[in-house]
């Protein structure tokens, strides 16, 4: 009888999770993102590995929605905590197949709210040229390009910053370099290398992503120098 009922349930809720997301209101032909979102969101994707590039897809999209109903309709008396813990002074929410960064200010409150002053890093190579920019009130998105890869920095408030890094793919490990610690993400294999470094200067949060090997990126990362 359970058996019966849990069917019976999951199968009305597919199919009224199915209507849900045909309707106007899922319907993205009919909505219409402003510039600023379509910016940083064209940022996030050029990352092929970047979590928001395997959710952002149409059909995953619906079919995380729908799992999501269904298992919120079938289990909601049940609570499971993620796994959390402490990197790089971030907080990480273990997930499958990410983790969700978060900044850590419990007991900061001087770090700016608004961008007041702008960050470069000068050990870029010089063949990578500015190719893109984004800049808002609380984030600086800047894409390089050599002609053949590109080299994203980002440079965010830390009030309400939060990102996602793959943990499945990814070497994900924590490191001090000349002082700073860094939150280092690795992805590599015979074809090509893709590193993420993330950092708290204790003002800003700093993203900076690019093909070279870690050590390469840290050099990097170390030239962070005010405009």
């Amino acid at each position: 009888m359970t058996n019966s009922f849990e069917k019976l349930v999951s199968v009305a809720v597919c199919d009224y999770a199915e209507e849900r997301l045909s309707g106007t209101l899922y319907n993205e032909d009919e909505f219409i993102f402003s510039n600023e979102f379509e910016k940083k969101m064209k940022k996030m994707l050029k990352s092929e590995h970047n979590f928001y590039h395997k959710v952002t897809l149409t059909r995953a999209r619906k079919a995380i929605c729908l799992a999501a109903i269904i298992i919120a309709a079938l289990f909601a008396s049940l609570s499971v905590e993620a796994g959390r813990s402490t990197i790089a002074n971030f907080l990480l929410q273990g997930s499958n197949g990410y983790d969700t960064i978060i900044v850590n200010n419990e007991g900061e409150t001087t770090y700016p709210l608004k961008i007041e002053k702008r960050f470069v890093l000068t050990a870029l190579p010089k063949e990578y040229e500015l190719a893109d920019e984004s800049v808002s009130d609380d984030s600086v998105l800047l894409t390089y390009s050599d002609g053949i890869n590109e080299f994203t920095f980002d440079q965010y408030t830390k009030a309400d910053y939060e990102a996602d890094i793959d943990n499945e793919n990814s070497e994900n490990t924590e490191v001090v370099y000349n002082g700073q610690k860094y939150l280092v993400s690795v992805m590599e294999s015979e074809e090509y290398i893709s590193t993420d470094i993330i950092w708290d200067n204790g003002e800003y949060v700093f993203m900076a992503c690019g093909a070279f090997p870690k050590d390469k990126m840290l050099r990097i990362c170390d030239s962070l120098s005010n405009e």
